[in-house]
């Protein structure tokens, strides 16, 4: 189970394994790429062909001793087999739907989408169904 970020790196995390029997995400992102340069909109008013966005990844690529193309989720998920539950937070303009839903599609295994309405990033545990949901969610997939 992760949130944001976290719920990148448990998806990551859940393509390598051969163990997983059951992955809950909350607002991950789809690709590094496309956060970066959707943050850049979202925060700063960058249009994605502005030249710093390419520069800042290669420069946390360098700094980070990372490839970004291998922080992709979409194409992580493609070949699992885990029940997944996405939940997307219904007013959250860093991780909209359309993003969480990119992975979603993705994921030929058993899934569940869940629309937290109302909420912004990384709300929707704050909902009285969140858990409920859930936990639904668990038992419905033997865990």
């Amino acid at each position: 189970m992760g949130h944001s970020m976290g719920a990148v790196a448990v998806l990551l995390a859940a393509a390598e394994a051969d163990d997983v029997r059951g992955v809950i995400v909350e607002a991950p992102y789809d690709t590094y790429r496309n956060t970066i340069a959707h943050h850049a909109k979202i925060l700063y008013h960058l249009p994605s062909w502005t030249p710093i966005i390419p520069i800042a990844i290669a420069a946390a690529e360098w700094r980070g001793g990372f490839d970004a193309d291998s922080v992709d989720t979409v194409n992580a998920v493609r070949g699992a087999r885990w029940p997944l539950l996405a939940i997307v937070d219904g007013l959250d303009p860093r991780m909209p739907e359309a993003v969480v839903r990119r992975i979603y599609d993705a994921h030929p295994g058993p899934k569940r989408l869940r629309v937290a309405p109302g909420v912004d990033h990384v709300g929707a545990i704050a909902l009285p169904g969140y858990w409920p949901h859930v936990l639904s969610f668990l038992e419905e997939n033997g865990l």
